[in-house]
């Protein structure tokens, strides 16, 4: 399995929240990685995985992991990409260490009921995504960079809004990537 669409990915969060309801709890989460872009229509972008921010999120873990558990997802796998069996989508939780998100007021937000879903604005998520510059990152950035008008300045004042040095340092030097793939 190549990953999630678009609306496949809606189900599983909508299964979530049906799920969090049904516990009489509630979920918010700032997600980051490939699913704004999924969000925001990028053509063809599909993904296994759901990053959740845990410095922007606010939920109970067991009624969580129960949900994701409810939805068919797994819940913040602790193995090695490579040892997942490729089919399984999941949530994974990401804190704060190579990858960054600077803290701003969201750009979205989504009310599926009992859970919110938060995307960070497009400059954060392009500054995020610079410190690993994966393939598929740097897509996922000229996508998000076009899509919404995002200038380097402003990629830039968000990288400047890193704690780590080094992901800011990385950050700072991936933006030669982004710079030549958007020449290409």
């Amino acid at each position: 399995m190549a990953g999630l669409s678009k609306s496949e990915w809606k189900q599983k969060l909508c299964a979530i929240s049906e799920s969090l309801d049904g516990q009489g709890r509630h979920a918010q989460l700032m997600v980051i990685g490939s699913w704004p872009a999924i969000e925001d229509g990028m053509p063809g972008r599909t993904s296994l995985d759901l990053d959740v921010w845990v410095e922007g999120s606010d939920f109970i873990e067991p009624v969580l992991v129960r949900a994701c558990a409810d939805a068919g997802l797994l819940f913040n796998p602790t193995q090695p990409e490579e040892e997942l069996d490729g089919q399984t989508p999941y949530l994974q939780l990401v804190e704060p260490g190579i990858v960054q998100v600077p803290d701003r007021p969201p750009r979205s937000k989504v009310n599926l009921g009992a859970l919110k879903i938060l995307v960070p604005p497009p400059a954060a998520l392009i500054a995020s995504k610079l410190t690993r510059a994966a393939p598929k990152d740097l897509d996922d950035c000229l996508y998000l960079q076009h899509r919404h008008g995002v200038r380097e300045a402003a990629i830039r004042d968000a990288i400047d809004a890193f704690s780590d040095a080094f992901a800011k340092q990385t950050a700072i030097e991936n933006l030669v990537l982004l710079r030549v793939r958007a020449a290409q």
